[in-house]
């Protein structure tokens, strides 16, 4: 397989899971309370508005492109055009993607002359971490003791 190319997609479910499970593994120790307290005295006091926030970066997950575009970003800087190669997709299919991607904070991009370059962000991928363990670490096992009559 060619350096930049795209897995199969059957390959990405499978990386996918695979990846879910390291990153649940590594976060069992999450202080989730510390998250909220932390995203509260950043001044995120309205928890609508904050999950509408976590929202737009869990979006970027969402889509079999853009976690393609994450995969070969992995690797390192990329110019547009050649994620446009690798992808098979039209110029303005990759723009959506990558307004997205930006937006979320995974991913920075830079210009040079009229050319532009994307890379993973360090703090966005570890805000977005946080973020998934947040929704899926779960703070109590206690049992709901059901509908009374």
């Amino acid at each position: 397989m060619e350096k930049n190319a795209v897995p199969s997609r059957n390959h990405d479910a499978i990386d996918f899971f695979v990846a879910w499970e390291l990153l649940k593994n590594t976060l069992t120790n999450v202080d989730v309370r510390a998250i909220i307290t932390a995203a509260k005295q950043k001044g995120d006091t309205d928890m609508e508005n904050y999950d509408a926030l976590n929202a737009k970066v869990m979006k970027a997950f969402c889509d079999e492109n853009r976690l393609a575009v994450l995969r070969l970003l992995c690797t390192g800087e990329k110019c547009a055009c050649r994620l446009q190669d690798a992808l098979s997709i039209s110029q303005s299919t990759l723009s959506h993607h990558m307004k997205i991607l930006c937006e979320s904070g995974l991913v920075s991009a830079r210009k040079e002359g009229k050319w532009t370059y994307y890379s993973l962000s360090d703090t966005g991928c570890a805000d977005a971490a946080k973020i998934l363990a947040e929704y899926t670490h779960a703070i109590s096992r206690e049992r709901d003791p059901g509908c009374q009559p």
